[in-house]
């Protein structure tokens, strides 16, 4: 009898530490590949139209990222707030998501549940928390896992590849940036420890001249903290990398070993280009140009 009894507490036991170990381990592990639903046409033609980051994929990187796009729409609601929600809402949500650690096929974003598209400058969220007007914000509190965009702003975003500029990856990057416990501008879940000092003090020394007024192609709102700095410049990366690379070559040497990713190498810009850009603006790709004297050839 008192054998039986040490058997069925062994049991017991063994179940209990299982049990234990899957409630705590199944949100660290990456998601089994058990979505087989393909995107619609309409939906691929809409991300070639305005997901340049897709558009200079190959065929074979294309598939994977329609398939993570598709996996991370099964594990992420995304909730209108006084606004109707279509597909591309939703495509562009998970573009933003997926353009910043596209070279991690194992990512997950553990620290996100939800999306709130509001219809204005998240005109409801001001008015529950008496802030000024934001385009994107990581909530937190009541709003803890979720992220909060207006959704004019992350179309505009995506419509406009020139300007630096794009909400939804802005905050996805500061989401990435939270994911080892805190937003303080080192992605130490992305980073190898030889480059975080680097980058530790090469962010200061930015930060001083953005805030000095000494690279002026840099927007103002880096120089706010170390957190900004990273997401700003992180929306400079993955939208004008080339003009990057060009103006501050060891900043982009930096982000490139944090993302893992040669953007300036890889992408080509001449059809977009051709139809966003005027013959008269300056060219993309930072020499200080007008793009009909530049690149409009090539």
């Amino acid at each position: 009898m008192q054998q039986d009894l040490y058997v069925f507490l062994f049991i017991s036991v063994t179940i209990i530490l299982i049990a234990v170990w899957y409630f705590t381990q199944k949100d660290k592990v990456s998601p089994k590949k058990t979505i087989n639903w393909k995107i619609p046409d309409e939906w691929r033609k809409f991300l070639s139209e305005n997901v340049l980051f897709y558009k200079n994929l190959d065929k074979e990187k294309k598939a994977e990222f329609e398939e993570r796009m598709v996996a991370f729409l099964n594990e992420t609601v995304i909730t209108g707030i006084d606004t109707e929600i279509d597909y591309k809402d939703k495509i562009l949500v998970a573009s933003s998501a997926l353009i910043p650690i596209f070279a991690f096929p194992k990512w997950r974003y553990h620290t996100l549940k939800e999306v709130l598209l509001y219809p204005d400058s998240l005109a409801k969220y001001k008015e529950e928390n008496g802030v000024s007007a934001i385009e994107g914000l990581v909530g937190s509190g009541i709003y803890d896992k979720k992220i909060l965009f207006s959704k004019p702003a992350l179309h505009q975003g995506f419509a406009n590849e020139g300007d630096k500029q794009n909400v939804g990856i802005h905050e996805f990057l500061h989401l990435v940036d939270k994911e080892d416990g805190v937003i303080d501008g080192l992605p130490a879940v992305l980073m190898e420890k030889k480059y975080a000092l680097p980058w530790i003090d090469h962010v200061h020394h930015k930060l001083v001249k953005v805030r000095n007024d000494q690279a002026k192609d840099i927007r103002d709102y880096a120089g706010a903290n170390k957190e900004e700095f990273f997401a700003v410049a992180g929306e400079y990366f993955f939208e004008q990398p080339r003009q990057l690379r060009k103006k501050h070559p060891a900043l982009y040497d930096d982000l490139m070993q944090i993302f893992h990713q040669d953007l300036a190498e890889t992408r080509n810009f001449s059809a977009d280009v051709k139809q966003k850009v005027g013959r008269n603006d300056l060219c993309p790709c930072g020499s200080g140009k007008k793009f009909k004297h530049c690149c409009e050839e090539r």
